[in-house]
């Protein structure tokens, strides 16, 4: 007699490949990379805001004389 794990369906190694199938996962795993690129992109504005806006050059830091 033949076991339903040797007919190759349902073998035991397949169910968590089908499971990672699902569409809901693959659907949180797009949400989840586009958080993550506007978290990087957040980051990058944060940390280089004059390069990305092209606002003005920070002023001269002065000395403790008080001079330029």
């Amino acid at each position: 007699m033949i076991e339903p794990e040797q007919t190759g369906i349902l073998s035991p190694h397949q169910v968590p490949l089908v499971s990672r199938l699902h569409p809901e996962h693959s659907l949180n795993g797009l949400v989840i990379q586009l958080f993550g690129f506007r978290l990087i992109i957040g980051t990058l504005t944060v940390l280089f805001p004059t390069e990305i806006i092209g606002g003005e050059e920070p002023p001269v830091p002065r000395d403790a004389s008080g001079e330029l």
